[in-house]
């Protein structure tokens, strides 16, 4: 004998299940990514400036300043041009008060030496009038 098998319908039900979260991440991650990456900028920058920083110090540092040459003239040391913006603004300065120095140096020996060879006040006077209105113009 035959027998008949019937397959069993497939039912589908359709029920409201409420707010499924299909989020894989994707964004979290990528700001996580953005502020790392902001992170690490920062701090890269902070680390080029300080080097800088301390560049335009040393440079200033191993400069030798004078404010005469040997014939006697008014020299003013100069920054390298190659130096950064930032170097540049550390070293500046420095670099004017070591110049206000050696000036200060320059002008103590030179009045000292006018008045060891001066004999006279008003002789001093004149004298270092004339120096100190020379170097002004220099």
């Amino acid at each position: 004998m035959v027998e008949f098998l019937k397959a069993k319908t497939t039912t589908y039900v359709n029920k409201p299940r409420g707010l499924i979260n299909v989020d894989t991440g994707a964004k979290q991650v990528g700001d996580a990514i953005a502020r790392a990456g902001a992170q690490a900028q920062q701090m890269f920058y902070e680390d080029a400036v300080r080097k800088q920083k301390a560049l335009g110090v040393e440079t200033v540092s191993k400069m030798k300043v004078q404010a005469r040459d040997e014939g006697g003239n008014f020299t003013y040391a100069e920054l390298d041009t190659s130096l950064s913006q930032v170097a540049k603004e550390t070293a500046q300065p420095l670099l004017r008060q070591r110049m206000a120095d050696a000036l200060l140096v320059d002008a103590s020996t030179r009045l000292t030496k006018i008045r060891s060879e001066s004999d006279s006040s008003e002789e001093f006077k004149s004298k270092s009038e004339a120096y100190i209105k020379a170097s002004i113009d220099q």
